[in-house]
């Protein structure tokens, strides 16, 4: 996982994905955080057996996918892995069970994973559960497009991981789905998109913003929009996942870490 200044989201993950695959086989890509609070949970992970790759803050962000994919090389020739996931600091990985519900038990996620070892083409994560901002329970499920990789098979990545862009093989469709906790409060919302589509457009140009189609285009919404207009988008969701705000809680984590 790449990160930078991810303060709301970084002790989350950790904890969530430290449950669900152990620490020490977590690894954090740090893109020159300066964040007090996010370099103490970075230190305290590294000390608890996490995995920190430092980045200097003038790493290109545009090369996020290069970043990304050498890692799950280096990480891939080790041969000490079943899986490996390249993920954003707001996914949590989850699946869609036998019975179609959302599932965030360790036991359920790894038992299915098992049934998985060994395909050699990329693997499909086609859904994600995004957050609301007034209820920690409620989502909405959307499509997505995320891949991930078996030991052994690991691939390069575009910038947001969303294809293999060294396999010719086609992805695999999976049941893996990932809870993405991108809706953060309007002034938190703001500041991030406006820092990371800055590489690739003018953010003080509302009108090139909103012509826009390039990477991280979905984020341009969110500096157009007013904190009114934001606000009345974040309805209650279609989705109720009580059992991720009650694992969240059993892991010492307020389940309301995203929300205003």
């Amino acid at each position: 996982m790449m990160q930078r200044n991810e303060d709301r989201c970084l002790a989350p993950w950790i904890a969530y994905h430290t449950d669900l695959f152990g620490i020490e086989n977590l690894f954090i890509l740090d893109h020159g955080s300066d964040d007090a609070g996010v370099k103490v949970t970075l230190a305290r992970f590294a000390a608890a057996g996490g995995k920190v790759v430092p980045l200097p803050a003038a790493a290109d962000f545009r090369q996020k996918g290069g970043f990304v994919s050498a890692a799950l090389a280096r990480v891939d020739a080790m041969r000490s892995h079943d899986f490996l996931f390249p993920l954003d600091c707001d996914e949590f990985v989850m699946i869609r069970d036998e019975t179609g519900a959302p599932n965030c038990e360790p036991a359920a996620i790894l038992d299915y994973l098992a049934g998985l070892r060994g395909i050699a083409a990329p693997l499909l994560v086609s859904e994600n559960f995004l957050n609301t901002q007034h209820n920690p329970e409620g989502f909405w499920p959307e499509p997505y497009r995320k891949v991930f990789f078996t030991g052994g098979h690991a691939g390069a990545v575009d910038e947001g991981a969303h294809h293999c862009t060294s396999s010719a093989l086609p992805s695999v469709p999976t049941s893996v789905a990932y809870a993405h906790y991108h809706h953060k409060p309007h002034a938190v919302q703001l500041k991030m998109s406006r820092e990371k589509l800055r590489a690739y457009v003018d953010v003080e140009d509302r009108a090139a913003l909103a012509a826009y189609r390039g990477i991280g285009w979905h984020l341009v919404d969110h500096v157009l929009k007013t904190e009114a207009e934001y606000d009345a988008g974040m309805t209650e969701g279609s989705l109720r996942i009580p059992q991720l705000a009650a694992r969240f809680a059993r892991l010492g984590i307020d389940p309301r870490f995203c929300l205003s």
